[in-house]
């Protein structure tokens, strides 16, 4: 089946990122688990967008590989998963291999986890899919740019933490001084090189200092390729993922940016904002998923019930919805009507939506940022969610952790309903700056 998959309408899972740090309870290196996954994305998306380095790395799909009658192959084939591959200098395109060999140079101990054959099976499955829809392509050069900026960024934000010890703060010295000197020498470089150059054995007195800072270069490293698409490309992730996204839409004013700035930097109720959880009763049709018949179906049958429902109009407004605060709040009435068109002809299309016996009250979930000033009161949009589909798909404008860690995560299942470890959310960042902003927002550098 040939599917048109513009980049508007794919999504880019960051929980997939083999560096994104978990919470317990994301199974997704369960193969049957993540077939589960790839059926519910099919349905909400035209395609899931993974890095040339975590589709070699992480194993996840490591596991799923190894299934010949899993999803994961047909996902491949088909171009379902898409790669965000690297190209060189000369604007080749690296293919699996050359992007494995180049980890063996920077870190041989990563290198060893890639099963033997994989990258080159690897290759040889995309290659078909690839010339029918070639993959979205990015230069080392601008994503290392971003990566450097984030990190000491947030190196800076740590720093002003009093509760780092001497320890620490001479960690945070040694990766800030290695860091500005690759920069100053031109060098590319990623996670991988500070681990191998700067960690010290785990048995020595410097060990605990880096464990602890080791999570700010993770999160430095994740969720920069999205942005080399300047928002085009939505971002996706899970709570559990626990994987601070980037906020700031394209369309995001400098104001609401400021103010994403200071949920993300944590120091927001200092600087007089408010979060404020509201619900509000949904018109939306009351169905729920048949998950044991959507686990009988092929990938592709699910893609053809996605066409069937006529997607465009809801893929297109979730879109828009995600450019702004001022977007999500516009749009948010024809975001409803659109996305209840689509569950009704998705349930007449096919077998995976029923109604249920005794129909529930239903709510959407809004998170608004609240800023006080002297002549006026400003409220910004931060959540909204759809109670239908896998509790998704849903709209945010900040980074979900700082909200679920607002509210509590018991009162976050409260709100948004049952078990949220597959509860999906989308952004588009597009402005790494941001983190810059919240370094600044704590009053340093």
């Amino acid at each position: 089946m040939s599917l048109s998959r513009p980049v508007e309408h794919l999504a880019f899972p960051s929980f997939l990122q083999n560096h994104t740090p978990v919470r317990p309870g994301m199974e997704l290196a369960d193969p049957r688990v993540f077939n589960r996954f790839l059926r519910e994305a099919a349905l909400v998306s035209r395609g899931l967008v993974v890095a040339d380095s975590d589709l070699n790395n992480n194993v996840v799909f490591h596991n799923a590989a190894q299934h010949d009658e899993g999803l994961f192959w047909s996902a491949i084939r088909s171009g379902f998963i898409r790669r965000a591959a690297r190209s060189d200098d000369a604007g080749n395109v690296l293919a699996q291999r050359e992007v494995a060999e180049g980890l063996k140079k920077s870190s041989r101990w990563r290198f060893d986890l890639i099963p033997a054959s994989y990258p080159a099976d690897l290759d040889a499955a995309i290659a078909n899919a690839e010339t029918e829809v070639p993959p979205l392509t990015w230069t080392p050069q601008g994503v290392n740019h971003m990566f450097s900026a984030r990190l000491l960024a947030l190196l800076r934000i740590a720093a002003a933490d009093p509760s780092r010890d001497s320890a620490q703060r001479g960690t945070i010295a040694a990766i800030s001084g290695w860091v500005s000197e690759q920069l100053n020498a031109g060098a590319r470089f990623g996670a991988a090189d500070i681990e191998s150059r700067l960690r010290p054995p785990p048995d020595s007195a410097e060990y605990p200092a880096w464990k602890a800072l080791w999570p700010l270069v993770l999160e430095a490293q994740t969720g920069n390729i999205p942005l080399v698409f300047g928002g085009r490309l939505s971002v996706t992730g899970v709570p559990e993922a626990s994987d601070r996204m980037l906020p700031a839409g394209p369309e995001s004013s400098l104001e609401e940016r400021a103010v994403q700035a200071h949920i993300y930097a944590g120091d927001y109720s200092a600087r007089g904002i408010a979060l404020e959880v509201r619900r509000i009763p949904s018109g939306l049709p009351d169905l729920r998923p048949r998950l044991e018949r959507l686990d009988q179906l092929s990938l592709e049958r699910v893609e053809e019930l996605r066409e069937a429902a006529e997607p465009d109009e809801v893929l297109t407004a979730l879109f828009h919805a995600r450019g702004s605060s001022a977007a999500m709040a516009a749009t948010a009435d024809a975001l409803r009507d659109a996305f209840a068109g689509f569950l009704v002809r998705l349930a007449s299309a096919g077998d995976v939506l029923t109604r249920r016996a005794v129909r529930a009250e239903l709510c959407e979930t809004q998170i608004v940022a609240i800023v006080n000033s002297l002549d006026r009161v400003v409220e910004y949009a931060m959540m909204h969610s759809f109670p239908s589909l896998f509790r998704g798909p849903q709209v945010v404008g900040c980074d979900f952790t700082s909200l679920i860690d607002e509210v509590g995560i018991q009162r976050a299942r409260e709100l948004l309903g049952g078990d949220i470890a597959f509860y999906w959310y989308y952004k588009r960042p597009d402005d790494f700056r941001v983190i810059e902003l919240a370094s600044d927002a704590v009053g340093v550098g």
